[in-house]
């Protein structure tokens, strides 16, 4: 296998060449690692659902396996000099991580409390399956790293949807399925909202596809995969995935505008509406589930309301201990806020707090300046925003696994960009070998 340094070593936008050190192969892995992070794990729900395997026997090798590359890349940029990521972004990072690791061992070791949640989730999902691919993905720095990680997370996605669709439908079919009763689709390791959020992420990256200079070449394929996407969102009957839809469709179109197929992009984003409404019509009529009752009682169902209140408590727990926080756990329901940048203040206080919210709108800002940019990046800005819109409405600090990677891959190639406006203050380009 060749590692030929630098091969394709350009930077998005800027005319940067990467270090010579950086060879073909770093590349290759760490596209892999971030589609990994993307699409791996529905992939692996499915792989289990069709296997019949203990969940365990899946998802723990997966982790491992991104645990590994993320390692491996680690070190490898480290020996390199460290060829990603160098801006200031790297001190809130820091703050915020150190604070959670402090409040990690008060709550788990020293004046250990009960958990909702295994302890070791909070370990595992929070250190090793989130912020150490998060630490990684800082090093894609590269256009066509970027391109390479869209084409792997694309097949990954298509085939976890796919399989979700088939699954889904055979056991509802059968009648042994959790969805018949629940209103929503979702598989034993895939829970619906994640469900939904992988028929987004297949859509929109399918979207991207089309409206790319080859586009053409995948039109029937890529047309079929957008309204298989689609379909796994509606009959997930999960309301955040749809929202994310709708707000990143309007951004896709920011992008077929800035690509000159603005008639291409508003016939996609109209397929995917009317494909949305009319599939959740046929969900709720003849398969039972409740999709359109689910996003119109936004805010009046128990599991709505129920949400208000820990976010309140949340709130008025982090008041009441505003320098240190008051726990992983907002007290009275044992669970975590289901909005990270809340549950952020309420475990580390308002300097820990004011650090995560820094890095969400670093991640803001670089994923609308790759939507800006349109170029082989736009599909990790688009994605980014589906995801931080995600977890505003159902994140957990500790369970980033997707979100972060992006965040940071977002964040290192939009430094490469040119600095047009104020956000580059944060967006400072990479370091390069040495420097």
């Amino acid at each position: 296998m060749s590692e030929d340094p630098g091969a394709g070593g350009r930077t998005a936008g800027a005319g940067d060449v990467m270090p010579a050190v950086v060879t073909s192969r770093d590349m290759r892995v760490r596209a892999t690692l971030l589609a990994l992070c993307v699409a791996g794990y529905p992939l692996a729900a499915a792989i289990q659902a069709v296997t019949g395997l203990s969940s365990r026997l899946v998802t723990v090798p997966y982790r491992a396996l991104v645990a590994g590359l993320s390692i491996w890349v680690l070190v490898r940029a480290w020996k390199a000099g460290w060829s990603g990521y160098g801006g200031m972004l790297w001190l809130p990072l820091a703050v915020f991580w150190l604070l959670y690791a402090w409040r990690l061992a008060m709550d788990g070791l020293f004046l250990p409390v009960a958990f909702g949640d295994p302890f070791s989730d909070y370990l595992l999902l929070g250190l090793g399956a989130s912020l150490l691919p998060m630490l990684a993905c800082f090093t894609i720095v590269d256009a066509d790293a970027a391109a390479r990680a869209r084409t792997l997370t694309i097949a990954m996605a298509t085939c976890g949807a796919v399989a979700a669709v088939i699954l889904g439908f055979r056991d509802i079919a059968l009648g042994n399925f959790l969805s018949v009763i629940t209103g929503r689709l979702g598989l034993e390791a895939l829970n619906p909202i994640s469900l939904g959020h992988l028929g987004v992420t297949t859509s929109l990256l399918w979207m991207d596809r089309l409206l790319s200079p080859s586009g053409s070449r995948y039109r029937v394929l890529g047309i079929a995969a957008v309204l298989a996407g689609i379909a796994v969102a509606v009959i997930s009957g999960s309301r955040g995935p749809i929202l994310a839809l709708i707000v990143c469709s309007a951004a896709m179109l920011l992008v077929a505008r800035h690509r000159g197929r603005s008639v291409l992009g508003v016939v996609l984003v109209a397929v995917a509406v009317v494909t949305g409404v009319q599939g959740a019509r046929i969900a709720g009529d003849q398969l039972g589930l409740g999709v359109i009752q689910r996003v119109g009682g936004w805010g009046e169902d128990r599991s709505s309301l129920d949400r208000v209140t820990i976010l309140r408590d949340s709130w008025d727990q982090f008041l009441a201990h505003p320098l240190l926080g008051s726990g992983l756990q907002e007290k009275v329901s044992g669970s975590y806020p289901h909005n990270p940048a809340l549950e952020a203040f309420m475990a580390t206080g308002v300097v820990g707090g004011a650090t995560f919210f820094l890095l969400l709108v670093a991640g803001t800002l670089a994923a609308l300046r790759l939507v800006r940019a349109a170029g082989d990046g736009a599909w990790l800005g688009i994605l980014l925003l589906q995801y931080l819109l995600g977890a505003m409405l159902s994140g957990a600090v500790y369970a980033g696994t997707t979100l972060y990677p992006l965040l940071a891959a977002g964040v290192a190639l939009a430094s490469t960009l040119p600095r047009t406006t104020w956000a580059g203050f944060v967006l400072s380009r990479p370091q390069e070998a040495g420097g």
